[in-house]
């Protein structure tokens, strides 16, 4: 499982699978846009 991210859009390497377990185990309160950027630094 990987994700890439470019400019505003990320690209999401692996399985339907593994993208709706990764989703559901996002915290509510945060976006998905805050949780790469606190993943890139």
């Amino acid at each position: 499982m990987q994700i890439i991210t470019k400019k505003d859009r990320f690209i999401f390497t692996g399985t339907i699978r593994e993208l709706r377990f990764f989703l559901r185990n996002l915290p509510a309160d945060i976006t998905l846009r805050q949780f790469i950027q606190s993943r890139l630094h």
